[in-house]
């Protein structure tokens, strides 16, 4: 699966505008009073002007060689989120190392590293070398409502079982929205989920919109 744009919505664009593009030097896409978006590889993240404090988790692919430099390149502009006293983790199902942060309005963000020859390694970082989105996370009290929608539009295998309780991920390859309940406890960090608005635009063929009720719609883009 490929995430191709994400929509999210923060209460202080200019701060999260200052962050993205002056301290980690995203290159931008499109700006106004209301909006910006930044590019990450092949994906685009936008974020949008809205009253309240939404936050979100979402992650970045990044080539396995540069997970080290990323990790460091991070580190000297933000402190790095921690679990039992680590900075990063390796996930055996996915063969893949994570790190964690949070951006300057709670945002949880993640750099994972799957993808290419590990024992390669580069000796510097940028946000030119994001791959990707690889993660959104997708959060409503009606879980299995929305998985259903998610499988009439062929985004969720119908072999796939959900549990309404827990994080399921949908997807394939190395991009995934990660469909689950509030008030659960997200991975290095104290924040629980929450239920905020989002738009997902996959394999540049359907726009799945979460609204702030949880309530989930799925349009087709370009007429598919």
């Amino acid at each position: 699966m490929e995430i191709s744009k994400v929509e999210i919505y923060t209460g202080d664009l200019k701060k999260l505008k200052a962050f993205y593009l002056e301290t980690l030097g995203f290159s931008v896409i499109e700006q106004d009073r209301e909006r910006f978006s930044v590019r990450a590889g092949t994906s685009e993240l936008m974020f949008i002007q809205k009253s309240g404090n939404p936050f979100y988790h979402f992650a970045f692919n990044i080539p396995a060689r540069y997970f080290h430099p990323a990790k460091e390149w991070i580190r000297s502009k933000v402190e790095l989120n921690k679990e039992n006293g680590e900075d990063e983790v390796y996930f055996r199902a996915f063969d893949a190392d994570s790190f964690y942060f949070e951006d300057p309005c709670g945002n949880i963000i993640e750099f994972i590293g799957r993808s290419g020859n590990k024992s390669e390694t580069v000796n510097s970082f940028s946000a030119d070398q994001l791959l990707n989105i690889s993660e959104i996370n997708l959060t409503t009290h009606q879980v299995l409502k929305a998985a259903e929608e998610l499988k009439k539009e062929g985004i969720l295998g119908e072999e796939k079982t959900i549990h309404p309780q827990e994080l399921n991920f949908v997807g394939e390859g190395e991009a995934f929205i990660l469909l689950g309940p509030p008030e659960r406890t997200w991975y290095f960090s104290t924040h629980q989920a929450e239920i905020h608005p989002v738009a997902i635009e996959v394999n540049q063929m359907k726009r799945v919109e979460l609204d702030s009720s949880g309530d989930i719609l799925i349009k087709n883009i370009n007429g598919y």
